[in-house]
């Protein structure tokens, strides 16, 4: 906290005290130093008895909980809180390296991260009967009027940290949704914050839809589009030759083409293939579908903007909630960036007679953080070998993979979803350190990859997240890719996406001949989580379960531009 620890301004005249002698008043401020002496000293590994005996631990437990309800029922730092301020100031001389062997010391700390942890439980959901904290960051986050000041100000830092007094380039704060149930690290350590690296790293962002409580089931229909990926989407970009030293060897590049979007207009998409899907599936289940997604690099930015400007037009029929895709962008002056979008359609009254723009819908959008190396087995099992006939063995997706940043989606009020690009699923950094902190219930990851099978790196990945932080995990790629894979297998599996959640198998998702998309019929259960410390949450942590799944056609009623793709 560079400027201190208070705002100058609320401090009396002629005072003497240091910038940092107050504890904070905001408690993301009091968890993210908290938490970071906890991470950086290791004192996390003490949390699961504070003090010597099971006694004094549970002093401890009642010590934070009660300190805690009197900081939401005043709305002001209760005095046990700066007590326990007053001995971690006193210690500063204290190396990082002996912070743990103190008890009395890691006892404060520890103490001060539950709490703040406790005060911030519903923060950054649009949940009812919130905590004061809670419910100010909330509606910092989602509805902030232009002329209140005040409110403005509450967050400065938002929509990429809670924090007040610590800049993102020291220490980020975000919502928590799930608690690691395995482990030992300052990650199991709080049911409701996170600590997160600096924005240095990646840049992290909540994004808050106040939809309100659905109920607790959710369907999403997953289309993987394109149908059909010619061979000649695949094109050479740049390549370096080789130097004269044996020990060099040349790097190719390769650029993709959507021509499978050439000729096709988004509105004639939504209203022949989208919109006519959504009404197939809740003639089939009884009820709307929520969320719609596609795979890598489906659209293009524009066409993307189209095809959620025809379903935003159909807000009472549809009920839709959210649309996520990924698309190629092209930003002129710029590399491509193979990006994934996330747009929001809130519930519009009658009366509301503007129809919504983009910018209106678009809730969240960041780019891909890796790039796709194509060897020379993924050349031969994709059929592109005459497209790559050169010494070189490895290609390398041509796309700007700077500024990296990973939102996070408050889509309900009891959960939180992520998306992922392909590589970004499989590349411990930068993405997962900052997913594994947040816990999110949903990780959706957008492919362009061969079958989404158990046994290849998807269903590796998916079950190391689902183990911890205990996320379910969704993949996806297009048919267009599926069948190319498939070309020359004996036993071909049509499986356009798996599925994976903790305690649970993986599921193939396989989409059957003639059929355009898959509506999956998920339930929110709630689960009693616990903390490092055995602080519990009121089960107030729901996970998602994968109930059943519809393939789901047009018949007779497929339009002519797809009718010999599926």
């Amino acid at each position: 906290m560079p400027e201190g620890s208070v705002d100058p301004a609320t401090l009396p005249q002629g005072h003497k005290m240091s910038p940092w002698d107050l504890c904070p008043e905001w408690a993301p401020d009091v968890f993210a130093v908290a938490a970071t002496l906890a991470d950086v000293s290791g004192c996390y590994t003490a949390a699961r008895c504070v003090g010597n005996t099971e006694v004094e631990h549970s002093a401890y437990l009642r010590e934070v909980i009660d300190a805690a309800v009197e900081w939401n029922d005043s709305e002001l730092l209760p005095a046990v809180v700066q007590s326990w301020w007053d001995v971690l100031v006193a210690h500063g001389a204290v190396m990082l390296s002996e912070l743990a062997a103190d008890k009395t010391l890691s006892g404060m700390v520890l103490r001060l991260l539950a709490t703040a942890d406790e005060v911030c439980a519903g923060i950054g959901w649009a949940k009812q009967d919130q905590t004061f904290a809670a419910e100010q960051a909330s509606f910092s986050f989602v509805r902030v009027p232009a002329a209140d000041a005040k409110l403005s100000n509450l967050l400065p830092f938002r929509p990429h940290s809670l924090c007040q007094r610590v800049p993102p380039d020291a220490a980020i704060v975000l919502p928590k949704a799930m608690t690691p149930a395995v482990g030992c690290s300052v990650r199991a350590l709080s049911h409701h914050l996170c600590l997160l690296p600096s924005k240095l790293t990646v840049l992290p962002t909540w994004y808050l839809n106040d939809n309100g409580s659905q109920g607790d089931q959710m369907r999403l229909l997953v289309i993987p589009f394109p149908f059909v990926v010619p061979g000649t989407s695949f094109v050479r970009g740049s390549s370096i030759d080789p130097f004269p030293s044996p020990r060099e060897k040349t790097q190719g590049y390769f650029q993709l083409t959507q021509d499978w979007l050439d000729g096709l207009d988004p509105k004639v998409f939504a209203d022949q293939m989208v919109i006519p899907l959504l009404r197939e599936a809740k003639k089939k289940c009884g009820a709307q579908v929520h969320g719609v997604l596609f795979p890598e690099c489906a659209f293009s930015k524009q066409f993307c903007d189209g095809v959620a400007m025809a379903l935003a037009n159909h807000p009472d029929e549809l009920g839709l909630k959210f649309l996520i895709a990924g698309v190629m962008d092209n930003v002129p002056g710029r590399e491509k960036r193979n990006a994934a979008l996330c747009y929001a359609f809130d519930d519009r009254s009658p009366e509301k007679t503007v129809d919504p723009d983009v910018d209106s819908i678009l809730l969240g959008a960041h780019s891909k953080h890796h790039p796709w190396c194509l060897d020379v087995s993924q050349i031969r099992r994709y059929g592109l070998s005459n497209l790559f006939q050169s010494t070189t063995d490895r290609w390398w997706e041509e796309i700007d993979v700077s500024e990296r940043q990973l939102p996070f989606f408050a889509i309900r009020d009891d959960l939180c979803m992520t998306v992922l690009i392909c590589e970004d699923l499989a590349r411990a950094d930068p993405a997962m350190p900052v997913v594994r902190a947040v816990g999110p219930n949903l990780v959706v990851a957008l492919l362009m990859d061969g079958p989404q099978l158990a046994s290849r790196w998807p269903g590796r990945y998916a079950t190391v997240l689902a183990d911890d932080p205990g996320s379910s995990v969704l993949s996806i790629t297009c048919v267009g890719m599926v069948d190319r894979s498939n070309a020359h297998q004996k036993n071909p599996v049509r499986s356009v996406g798996l599925w994976r959640h903790a305690d649970g198998d993986m599921q193939e998702l396989v989409l059957p001949a003639g059929k355009c998309g898959l509506l999956l019929h998920l339930q929110s259960v709630a689960e009693e989580q616990f903390s490092l410390d055995h602080r519990g949450d009121g089960s107030e942590t729901s996970r998602l379960e994968l109930q059943y799944v519809d393939a789901l056609g047009l018949g007779d009623s497929t339009p002519d531009w797809a009718f010999k793709q599926i």
